[in-house]
């Protein structure tokens, strides 16, 4: 039996790019600010003139997924970390900004292969949101963790996918799997 898990110790050659919404920016500044403090303190640069890390602004949390997923398809990241901030007013508009951004987000990881880290914080009220970037404890932390987490994983895999190119052939599907999608359907609509 094989086990593969990320680490978070072979991060000196990693390059990760941060999709930032300026909408919310107290709460989203916060956010970013945990997330290089988590990347920094496990070895990457994160400074302006950082060769490891980029950062793209974009306006609001619903623009987020779109840079993304273009970030993802160049190849030229490891992973990419979204951060942005949704919080609920008096109109329905949280409900559909939070779905659509949560499913773009998704399917550019699905469409890619590449890890896209999901760091949009959602809440119901503005305390809610502060209270989970930085006076509580910061959400961008653990956001930054998946980001090396899963780099560091998808290290191990991308040999095991090369593997069955080859010819090796592919392992046999786990058990149910089949049944997890609708007759028809592919893993990336039935993400989607």
């Amino acid at each position: 039996m094989a086990v593969y898990e990320g680490n978070f110790t072979q991060t000196g050659d990693l390059r990760l790019a941060i999709v930032i919404s300026r909408f919310n920016d107290l709460i989203v500044g916060k956010l970013l600010e945990g997330c290089r403090d988590a990347l920094r303190r496990h070895g990457l640069d994160v400074s302006p003139e950082s060769r490891q890390v980029d950062y793209y602004w974009v306006p609001g949390s619903f623009e987020v997924p779109l840079v993304a997923h273009q970030l993802a398809q160049s190849r030229r990241y490891d992973a990419i970390i979204c951060l942005g901030a949704v919080i609920r007013g008096q109109t329905p508009h949280f409900d559909y900004v939070s779905a659509e951004v949560a499913k773009g987000i998704a399917a550019a990881g699905f469409r890619t292969g590449v890890p896209v880290i999901f760091g949009i914080l959602t809440a119901d009220t503005l305390q809610q949101a502060l209270e989970r970037a930085g006076i509580k404890n910061n959400k961008g932390w653990e956001y930054a963790m998946s980001a090396l987490e899963m780099a560091t994983l998808m290290r191990q895999v991308a040999p095991l996918l090369q593997e069955s190119r080859n010819g090796a052939g592919p392992r046999p599907p786990l058990p149910g799997a089949a049944e997890a999608l609708q007759a028809g359907a592919s893993w990336e609509s039935a993400a989607y």
